[in-house]
């Protein structure tokens, strides 16, 4: 965190972030951390989680710039079910940050699944990026995100994307599957409910 970092440097948070955003550059401190070497993944990766309440479960998770390389051939599964009256969000690939740069690429397989009984809102995303895609995305293997919601809130809504990119997109390809799937079950107490469903 900037306060730890701070701390161990003997400087004020304050001037501390003063000379990140001003000197280097970034409009904060999670901006400066990056991935700007190789992640691969080979294997598999499985979240499952279980919850009461809001729940939010990520395969990967790089909070900053993918500058390097995050290659992905093998398997990641996240399936997360929510049994009470709260918001679930499933995430394959989740980049916070300043977005990708670098390459994203997929030829194995990406799952990610929110699944939302008595609750508000379930939410899937095969892969996410939260700012611009300048560099280069690739799937050539399978990207699916679910999201079901069934109960008795009043207005429950159930989205999924297979990619979704908040921001610009350099080169996006696609030859493998992309795949979004979104359900709603009314009951006779939901006056109102969404489903969408985004490839």
């Amino acid at each position: 965190t900037l306060a730890a970092l701070a701390q161990e440097l003997g400087q004020g948070e304050a001037a501390l972030r003063a000379l990140i955003n001003q000197q280097l550059g970034f409009r904060n401190f999670n901006d400066g951390i990056a991935l700007t070497g190789k992640l691969t993944n080979t294997g598999n990766i499985t979240v499952d989680i279980g919850a009461n309440g809001w729940a939010s479960g990520r395969g990967i998770y790089i909070n900053g710039d993918v500058a390097g390389t995050l290659t992905n051939s093998g398997s990641i599964t996240v399936n997360v079910v929510e049994n009470s009256n709260g918001s679930v969000y499933a995430y394959g690939v989740y980049v916070n940050g300043v977005g990708v740069s670098g390459t994203l690429t997929n030829s194995g397989t990406i799952s990610a699944t929110a699944s939302a009984n008595n609750s508000s809102h379930a939410t899937a995303y095969g892969i996410y990026s939260d700012s611009d895609v300048s560099g280069a995305l690739t799937n050539s293997g399978a990207i699916t995100a679910i999201a079901s919601v069934s109960g008795s809130n009043s207005s429950p809504s159930a989205r999924a994307y297979g990619i979704y990119v908040n921001g610009v997109i350099g080169t996006l390809t696609n030859s493998g599957t992309i795949r979004a799937t979104a359900n709603y079950n009314a009951n006779a107490t939901s006056s109102s409910g969404h489903a969408y469903a985004y490839g």
